[in-house]
């Protein structure tokens, strides 16, 4: 089986049609078995019915499941407490062979799963891992959406300054590497981020005196860039799938000077519950140059508070009802 099978989709079904076949199953036995102590034990002056190997074929009231994972299903044959057994035993080794099946798949999962924007490309030059980018020591999500760390990440990723501001120019499209490590020297879709972990990118801008120094905390950011669901690929697939870049236009319209250039991924395959959404996210320290100034973002956030744990893009299930309509947490994209 290939490591490219979604074990959380398939995890799913497993569930959903074993909390179908085991109800209905029990109910049929503890229809049977009423019937039987009512009618003295032994079907009363009802005929008897056919047999097979010593067993008695048993007539359900209700109809029972005849499929599962797709295969056809015999009727149990036993009666009362022994259906129950022989039910329970299925179930248990059906679920123990799968989790067999599916355990080697979510551990590999959660070895790829995470990632860091690492570095800033300009102009088709690499300005180096940590260079202009405040990364973490360690690649893990934020969950907590009303944690500071939602500004450029943090506790529990202790994050390390630099120096480096990044000379940008207005208008141009530089791009975010994400990488799934820190050593991930490669650009394998493997070397980037799982491919379980689907949802959308966004980024945003802050303007600042001093980008070396500024947190991030609060208000002031505006959003950028933001690739969401388009009914077939998620904005985090295709950045797995382009090497980990993620591209980002800054606007043409904007006023000149330093600003923080907050990164963020999002995947949500355990976003069915909050907390579950994992947000990813570095900021790099740039420089415009070049900028009109002749538009002033007016529809600004603060980190946190962007972002709530009840917001439609923050909470849902990306499996089942199947997404048609994926809403992108955050502002209005700003233009120009």
């Amino acid at each position: 089986m290939s490591s490219s099978i979604d074990p959380f989709t398939l995890l799913y079904r497993v569930a959903t049609e074993l909390s179908v076949a085991l109800p209905n199953g029990r109910r049929r036995i503890a229809r049977t078995k009423t019937f039987r102590q009512s009618t003295g034990g032994d079907f009363g002056s009802a005929p008897p019915a056919p047999t097979r190997n010593g067993c008695r074929d048993v007539v359900p009231s209700s109809p029972s499941p005849r499929a599962f994972l797709g295969q056809p299903l015999r009727e149990p044959r036993p009666e009362g407490d022994d259906a129950a057994r022989v039910l329970d035993g299925l179930v248990t080794v059906t679920m123990t062979a799968t989790m067999k099946v599916l355990a080697p798949l979510m551990m590999a999962s959660a070895a790829t799963a995470h990632t860091i924007f690492t570095s800033l490309e300009v102009g088709g030059v690499n300005q180096g891992q940590g260079q202009g980018v405040r990364i973490p020591s360690y690649n893990g999500p934020i969950e907590d959406v009303t944690s500071n760390s939602m500004a450029c990440n943090g506790p529990p990723n202790p994050t390390s300054p630099t120096s480096k501001v990044i000379t940008v120019q207005a208008g141009q499209t530089v791009n975010a590497i994400w990488r799934y490590m820190l050593s991930s020297t490669g650009s394998a879709p493997n070397d980037v981020m799982d491919s379980t972990h689907k949802g959308p990118t966004i980024a945003y801008l802050k303007k600042v005196n001093d980008a070396t120094s500024d947190s991030g905390i609060g208000g002031g950011w505006f959003k950028i860039q933001e690739d969401g669901y388009d009914g077939s690929v998620w904005g985090t697939t295709k950045v797995i799938n382009g090497q980990g870049k993620h591209p980002i236009t800054i606007p043409s319209c904007i006023a000149p000077g330093q600003y923080l250039l907050r990164a963020e991924m999002i995947a949500l395959h355990g976003a069915g519950n909050y907390p579950g959404a994992q947000f990813y996210m570095e900021c790099a320290q740039i420089n415009v140059v070049g900028g009109s100034g002749s538009k002033t973002p007016t529809d600004t956030v603060s980190f946190p508070g962007a972002y709530k744990g009840t917001d439609p893009g923050v909470k849902l299930s990306i499996y089942w009802p199947p997404v048609t309509n994926y809403v992108i947490p955050g502002p209005k994209l700003f233009t120009c």
